[in-house]
């Protein structure tokens, strides 16, 4: 009869999960500042849409790669 190795459970660091997380999240939106613009008088006043952050800009500024997942999270209705 042949025995088995016992086999390895892989464990997963919460901790280092989440400070990855934080990294790529910080280093996505560590330039938002320089996009928000702040309306005129006339802007909070009427009735228009308030357009408050440059979202063009921003996806276009961002590096290549991420460029696809900042046009997602951005239009999912989490940051706008």
């Amino acid at each position: 009869m042949k025995k088995e190795k016992p086999k390895k459970e892989k464990y997963f660091s919460e901790e280092k999960i989440q400070e990855a997380f934080l990294r790529n999240f910080s280093s996505l939106f560590l330039s938002y500042r320089k996009y928000m613009k702040s309306p005129s008088e006339d802007e909070w006043t009427g009735n228009a849409k308030l357009e408050i952050f440059r979202t063009k800009d921003f996806i276009n500024a961002s590096e290549k790669e991420r460029k696809v997942f900042i046009f997602i999270f951005i239009f999912s209705n989490l940051l706008i």
